[in-house]
């Protein structure tokens, strides 16, 4: 009897343990599956500020240091450029991201997999 109740608790133990694996593993399955859409879509379609000619001048008339040191179609190329580069840095962090969600999928996908497959084999004995 003794033996039993031992056996009984270290099932339910081994249980409970094979379920929150899993349900660990399948919420970052869906976390990394909908990180992958997003650095998606955003590799593809970047999420860009572009200030109005107007902004730009008024930047430029309010800073003394820029107006002495060059004229306002340097400082208009200057600023395109700096979008430009962020959209490329913005583009390489979203491609860093998305191997990053799909690494997380090759190894928590397995995981999933095994443990669900012997909390099948247990149910059926």
């Amino acid at each position: 009897m003794e033996q039993e109740r031992k056996t009984g608790i270290f099932r339910t133990i081994k249980s409970i343990y094979f379920y929150l694996v899993c349900f660990v593993a399948l919420m970052i399955v869906i976390f990394s599956v909908a990180n992958v859409v997003y650095n998606i879509t955003e590799i593809f379609f970047p999420i860009q500020y572009m200030p109005a000619k107007m902004d730009l001048m008024r930047m430029y008339q309010n800073d003394e240091v820029i107006k002495k040191s060059m004229t306002f179609e340097q400082f208009t190329q200057m600023q395109e450029e700096q979008m430009k580069m962020d959209a490329k840095r913005q583009q390489v962090y979203a491609i860093k991201n998305s191997v990053r969600n799909v690494s997380l999928l090759v190894i928590s996908i397995p995981l999933y997999l095994y443990h669900w497959r012997r909390i099948r084999e247990e149910d059926c004995k």
